[in-house]
């Protein structure tokens, strides 16, 4: 005969403890999961895609686009909706930690608390001879049922909150392009890049006379060959003091001068025409203008973007025999260099807040894009001479405002890219992956730069991360060399002068760091706010706030020295370039020379 089983409970002091415990821990993952339902609905709130607030504000900033108190009331509403967003996801992810220990606990508990199962003895069966099935405490299944509640509402928080991140996570099915995308090799070889300046030299021309791109050789900001040249410590445009020349432009654009030889290139452009401009170096001529037509092929024109961003903020690159420029809806058009169209290309519109502005990027014979916006980002390696793909990675990461950067660092070229919640390298001949860290994170406008082993990548508003770039594969947040959490900027990128990282907040303060250890050495203070990156010659440095004043600093010593200032006298959102001697600089209406002995 088999014997009927009878629950036998655990000891009474035990299972008092479990009960209570299990009914704690289902109460705290009950208002665990009310908070982060809340989060979700503050991140909702707060989203600056969508927030009212900040689409009032953007249309009047549309109606009165030359309003700088409007501008600069919306760009803070702005960065603090970013800040407030930002640091609700990291709240929500503490929060989902929480949740999940606490329902993991609760169960656990619970298991405790259940009786275990054993034969009766015969006393047992004569005294109950019909025993009731076994069941578990009223509490214990409110406690498990509190678990669930808890459970069910993450996932109902986590809908809410993740409304802005549900494309990303849409694109998990091209995860495994970040290994291997679409590629084919290059047609030809062109002359490699030479190790001890980090982009090959194709028209014979030294690096003194060469701004190839966005921050000059390398994107590192410095002039690459400074000695013997007597840079420019003051200047004023309203008297002419070191003003070479200036050239008045007539579209609006906040992308940086390119040069090369005696050319120089801007890019401009409204809500009707787009134009890039070739300007002679030595005088200011206006050499010629290439009007640049709407592709037929391309995104609508104007595209949807923030008048503070504008119609042609992309810098163009050139590598001596093309120019190459992209606007607002992703057209891409290459000039030769008497400005005939050369090719041109539709890559169509970005879909991101605040419009597209990843500066181009040239090497070897090939022009490297980041294409990231809020649908599919990728990196695109075309055929400089006839614009056709060389290869083409996606990945996984956000969007980004960043632009790329080929350099020779830990023993290899590199191509970097920066987006939200991904730093990854490329070779640059086949789109191979070398190495990637998930980080940083946050709507990235500072663009990487590097030394020999390491590269900067910035968290904006937020922290300032140096990476190896030797290693290959995964990096994870052990791999990370140092991080310095102080006034770190929105918009403005580090430039590194020997074993020094001198880092711009949008604020204007200016701080030096060393490269080694990540410790500050100094910092100074300055008026205005910052959008031009700094830039570096002949161990000088230049900060350009948005109203065009300048400061010098000489940063040689254990503290910078102020050596004097300069004026244009009309807004500056576009970083310098620096060659031979003179400083190209764009204002809101026109290009500047400025060099020592300039005047009227």
């Amino acid at each position: 005969m088999t014997l009927p089983t009878l629950p036998i409970p655990s000891p009474p002091g035990h299972a008092r403890a479990a009960r209570r415990v299990a009914l704690v821990l289902a109460a705290f993952t009950l208002i665990i999961g009310a908070v982060l339902v809340v989060n979700g609905w503050r991140l909702q709130r707060v989203n600056p895609l969508d927030h009212p607030e900040l689409a009032a504000l953007k249309q009047q900033v549309r109606s009165e686009p030359g309003n700088e108190a409007l501008i600069e009331s919306y760009r803070r509403l702005d960065a603090e909706l970013r800040g407030r967003f930002f640091q609700s996801q990291r709240d929500y992810a503490t929060g989902g930690w929480l949740l999940l220990a606490g329902a993991a606990l609760a169960l656990l508990a619970a298991r405790w608390h259940r009786p275990e199962v054993q034969p009766p003895t015969l006393a047992q069966l004569r005294a109950r001879p019909t025993p009731p099935p076994a069941r578990q405490a009223p509490a214990i299944r409110w406690a498990l049922g509190g678990t669930g509640v808890a459970v069910a509402a993450l996932s109902i928080g986590l809908a809410i909150a993740s409304h802005g991140e549900l494309r990303r996570l849409d694109r998990a099915r091209i995860a495994s392009a970040d290994e291997a995308g679409e590629r084919r090799s290059p047609a030809d070889a062109v002359d490699p890049l030479e190790a001890a300046d980090g982009i090959g030299d194709q028209s014979g021309l030294d690096h003194a006379h060469q701004w190839p791109g966005f921050r000059g050789p390398h994107g590192t900001g410095r002039a690459v060959a400074d000695d013997g040249f007597t840079w420019p410590v003051q200047w004023q445009a309203a008297d002419g003091h070191n003003i070479l020349w200036r050239t008045a432009i007539d579209l609006p654009g906040h992308n940086s001068p390119v040069l090369w030889g005696d050319r120089l290139f801007v890019a401009g452009a409204d809500d009707r025409r787009r134009k890039v401009y070739a300007i002679d170096a030595r005088d200011g001529r206006l050499l010629w203008e290439h009007r640049a037509a709407v592709l037929p092929d391309g995104g609508r024109w104007p595209p949807e973007i923030l008048p503070h961003t504008g119609f042609a903020a992309p810098t163009c690159a050139t590598d001596g025999r093309l120019v190459f420029a992209i606007f607002a809806n992703g057209d891409l058009i290459a000039c030769d260099m008497q400005g005939r169209r050369a090719w041109a290309r539709a890559l169509g519109e970005a879909e991101n807040a605040y419009g597209y502005a990843s500066s181009l990027t040239v090497h070897d014979g090939r022009l490297f894009v980041q294409w990231d916006h809020h649908d599919v980002n990728r990196i695109l390696a075309l055929d400089a001479a006839s614009g056709e793909d060389v290869w083409s990675v996606e990945h996984d990461a956000g969007a980004s405002w960043a632009s790329p950067m080929v350099v020779q660092t830990g023993g290899r070229v590199q191509l970097i890219v920066v987006t939200d919640g991904a730093t990854i390298a490329y070779d640059p001949a086949d789109g191979r992956k070398l190495w990637r860290w998930n980080g940083p994170d946050g709507d990235i406008a500072s663009s990487p730069v590097a030394d020999d082993s390491r590269v900067l990548v910035i968290s904006p508003a937020w922290e300032l991360y140096a990476l190896p770039t030797t290693g290959s594969g995964p990096l994870d947040d052990d791999h990370v060399v140092w991080t310095f959490e102080d006034h770190q900027p929105e918009i403005t990128s580090p430039i590194i002068i020997g074993d020094t990282a001198i880092v711009l907040s949008d604020g204007g303060r200016l701080t030096a760091i060393d490269m080694s250890d990540g410790q500050q050495r100094w910092y100074h203070r300055l008026q205005g706010r910052f959008e031009a990156s700094p830039a570096a010659a002949g161990g000088l440095v230049y900060v350009t706030d948005v109203d065009g004043r300048t400061t010098v600093l000489d940063v040689s010593g254990d503290q910078p020295r102020v050596l004097g200032t300069g004026d244009l006298g009309e807004p500056v959102r576009a970083s310098p370039a620096l060659v031979g001697g003179r400083i190209f600089m764009r204002g809101g209406e026109a290009l500047y020379a400025i060099g020592e002995g300039g005047h009227d």
